[in-house]
């Protein structure tokens, strides 16, 4: 099945092109492929330090959820600590360690937790409630003296430098410091004490701060974010302001949108005014763009996301998708059925072969969890196959059906019919000309040959092959016909319409609910899997993930007593009309590879658990309920980390789908 791939699979990068993502922010970055020095330490690996993941904005994670089986539950409770969750979206910075904001002070957590000595996973690293400056005389950085101010409550998420140490977080005025606070922590150097206070600057923020950081050592070189007043300001390493935007004013109201880095290294943010703005790194203004109607009294501005060519997409007042190229011009806005009030996605659309298929894609949910793939060339919905998952950039579609049979290793010639073999051979099941005995079970073939998946004795087990390298010598692997143009060869789903950009069998569009039982209500920004699926969190305390296709994460391979093999199923792809059974036996389980029970044109795949396993997966609607012991309402943003777990704050605490 060919489909929309995440292009950036971080988690298989090497360490020399993790560095340089994390570096992105920074002029002076150079990368080696190997051999030599680039002067750029590697740092740690992070998962997920920032709102939207990357400087970018662009909400997409290194983890896949195609293999999370769905299991909810509450990770940490905050009532242990006497706090309550706030819209905090939680980050993962160095060694599994986890932060997320809370109505009175910041709570760091152990994702990588071990057991004490009465069986007890101990999560909680630290909680933090007020800054304590260290005022000593050898104090480098000369900090003005500060007291040491409340830090809660925290809405911003909490952005973690590249060097896995340093912390950066706003809190919202309280009618005991109305003006609110930016902080700046940094880690210990093991990470097993509570963090140093480095700066406390005298402005709220509910904006996740950018942070841009040295290429030479990954040190913090300054801090930029929104305040609650209404200005867009700049901090040096030490918390002296660098600049403020504009200069001689505020806009109207909380400036909570995150600002997003530009290939260019420029800096773009929303306003309340419903303007887009794009500074250079001294503040200085670029160009602005109105994207609508000003957002009037919202909670949280949307942040921009970076496409590949230096635009950016955001939702508007409307919860339309707006497109500003580069030079602040705007080609094209998008409708959807329902306003979008989250941030948005941008990747690029990329097939299963790993080939980008022209133009990229965002990826939006509306609030009554309509899942969109919009085109960012054209701001037209991406297209399927009518009867096929199938991308079609261009049509990639077949008029009947693609061409979607196993590809076997022979040495035979290649058929649609028994008039294209020579004389005495016949065209078997797999379209390969073959002498030998036709056969549907082992006991139809003489003696010490066996019946493979083209149906045909053999001596040998036939091999799977998606080219010529698998096969043994003398054999190539055979290649099939699209089923109206028996003259062109395809692999799995490449077949189409004739010679011509006729895309008329594109007739699905990408627009598909979340949730198979009725709308979701989401306002909150989706996530992007490293496999694909666009993770979201609902009001009413669910959590859902589809692909554009409309598939469904499909879990994983469980023993009868509950233990995790760690091997991704692959149930049946057959419809309502019948399960996949085997040519062998019509009505058994699919132990190779055969046929739908209820269309005999129709291939199915494996199933991949063993007879004392089965598949476990609770996403049969797309979403799963958290429930009462995990939250019945979520608050935050959901995000992935490496090991394909999700993390979303609900009303009790910080929850885990895995």
């Amino acid at each position: 099945m060919s489909f929309v791939r995440r292009y950036e699979k971080c988690a298989t990068m090497s360490r020399t092109l993790l560095c340089c993502a994390l570096l992105f922010s920074s002029p002076l970055v150079s990368c080696s492929g190997g051999g030599g020095s680039s002067g750029v330490p590697a740092g740690p690996l992070l998962e997920w330090p920032r709102l939207r993941r990357n400087d970018s904005n662009t909400g997409g994670a290194n983890g896949q959820v195609a293999r999370n089986a769905g299991a909810a539950s509450l990770l940490f409770d905050f009532s242990e600590v006497g706090v309550n969750p706030t819209i905090s979206t939680p980050t993962i910075g160095a060694n599994g360690a986890l932060y997320v904001g809370t109505d009175d002070g910041l709570i760091s957590l152990d994702l990588d937790a071990v057991e004490d000595m009465e069986g007890n996973l101990q999560r909680l690293r630290w909680t933090l409630e007020d800054c304590r400056l260290d005022m000593s005389e050898d104090d480098p950085l000369g900090v003005p003296p500060v007291t040491a101010p409340r830090i809660g409550p925290i809405r911003s998420s909490i952005s973690v430098n590249a060097n896995g140490r340093d912390l950066v977080f706003g809190s919202d005025p309280t009618p005991d410091n109305p003006m609110g606070h930016v902080f700046r922590f940094r880690e210990s150097t093991t990470m097993d004490e509570e963090p140093q206070c480095i700066f406390a600057f005298p402005t709220g923020s509910s904006a996740a701060p950018l942070i841009l950081q040295s290429s030479r050592d990954l040190d913090l070189l300054s801090t930029i974010f929104g305040t609650t007043q209404g200005t867009m300001i700049a901090l040096a390493e030490s918390g002296l302001r660098r600049w403020s935007f504009p200069g001689d004013g505020t806009f109207e109201g909380n400036l909570s949108s995150s600002p997003a880095l530009l290939a260019d290294l420029t800096i773009a943010f929303a306003t309340p005014e419903g303007l887009v703005f794009n500074l250079d790194r001294a503040g200085q203004l670029r160009f602005s763009t109105p994207i609508g109607e000003p957002f009037g009294d919202v909670d949280l501005l949307p942040s921009p996301a970076v496409g590949p060519r230096n635009d950016l997409f955001l939702t508007n007042a409307a919860g339309e998708v707006v497109a500003i190229l580069a030079n602040g011009s705007r080609p094209w806005t998008f409708t959807p059925e329902a306003p979008i009030r989250g941030s948005l996605i941008v990747a690029p659309l990329v097939s299963d072969g790993g080939g980008i298929l022209g133009q990229s894609v965002v990826y939006a949910v509306d609030i009554e969890g309509t899942l969109y793939g919009i085109g960012t060339d054209d701001g037209e919905l991406i297209r399927f196959c009518s009867d096929v998952d199938q991308a079609c950039v261009p049509s990639t579609c077949d008029n009947e059906a693609p061409c979607d049979e196993v590809m076997r290793c022979s040495a035979t010639q290649e058929c649609t019919g028994d008039g294209d073999c020579p004389d005495g051979e016949t065209c078997g099941a797999a379209q390969l000309c073959s002498a030998t005995q036709a056969c549907t079970a082992d006991e139809d073939c003489p003696t010490g040959e066996t019946c493979g998946g083209t149906q045909r004795c053999s001596l040998s087990q036939e091999m799977t092959c998606d080219d010529d390298t698998p096969c043994p010598l003398g054999e190539t692997c055979g290649q099939f016909f699209c089923s109206d143009d028996s003259t062109e060869a395809c692999g799995p789903d490449t077949c189409t319409i004739g010679d011509s950009d006729d895309e008329s069998a594109c007739t699905r569009e990408a627009r598909i609910p979340l949730d198979s039982t009725g709308p979701a209500a989401v306002i909150t920004s989706p996530a992007l899997s490293a496999d694909s699926f666009v993770v979201a969190a609902t009001l009413d305390g669910k959590v859902c993930a589809r692909r554009l296709d409309g598939s469904r994460p499909t879990g994983t391979c469980q023993t009868s007593e509950g233990t995790d093999t760690g091997t991704a199923c692959t149930p049946d792809d057959c419809e309502a009309d019948g399960p996949c059974c085997s040519v062998v036996d019509a009505e058994g389980p699919c132990t190779e590879v055969g046929f739908c029970s209820g269309d005999s044109a129709r291939a199915c795949t494996i199933d991949t658990c063993a007879d004392t396993e089965q598949c476990v997966s609770r996403w049969d609607t797309g979403c799963i309920a958290l429930g009462d012991d995990v939250g019945t309402t979520t608050l935050s943003s959901p995000i992935i980390d490496l090991s394909d777990n999700i993390f979303v704050t609900t009303e009790k605490g910080l929850a885990i789908v895995q």
